[in-house]
């Protein structure tokens, strides 16, 4: 897993040096390290969040560059990601944020491309998560950011 985090800092690195085609082949070599933890422990919980965290890294990449099919796909599998690691860790405050901060990454996806009705549900569910999760942690900046996010985008949503 550490040789994956490297990969991702790369990435990073090259997203910074504003270097894409770079970013976009150390997001993938994360990719292929992680997916050989994953096959000897489907459940590692660092592996499923560097899987989580690399296939959102893509979609963003691919958003950003306009390619918006490949963009939601990789925000989907990221999604099935988060899912299952907040799942198998439902009292985690960070996987439930990581969480609704996916779902209304996908939702902006979803409004922008002219569907609302997929975009909706989406950014509820991640103001439901989140909302929850301020009764736990009322104080933590990225959670009210999303929540603003979230709710933000559904105001706009019902204006579309």
């Amino acid at each position: 897993v550490s040789a994956a985090r490297l990969e991702f800092t790369m990435a990073a690195v090259a997203a910074t040096d504003g270097e894409p085609d770079r970013q976009e082949q150390c997001l993938h070599e994360c990719l292929r390290i992680i997916d050989l933890v994953l096959q000897e422990s489907p459940e590692h919980a660092s592996g499923l969040r560097a899987k989580a965290m690399a296939t959102n890294s893509l979609g963003i990449l691919c958003l950003h560059e306009a390619r918006f099919e490949e963009s939601a796909r990789w925000f989907d599998q990221s999604l099935a990601i988060t899912r299952q690691i907040a799942t198998l860790s439902p009292s985690v405050f960070d996987a439930q944020v990581s969480l609704a901060t996916t779902l209304a990454n996908i939702g902006s996806l979803h409004k922008d491309a002219g569907k609302p009705e997929l975009a909706m549900p989406l950014f509820v569910e991640a103001e439901g998560i989140l909302r929850q999760q301020r009764e736990r942690v009322p104080d933590d900046a990225k959670a009210e950011q999303v929540l603003f996010d979230a709710v933000w985008y559904q105001g706009q949503t019902c204006g579309d």
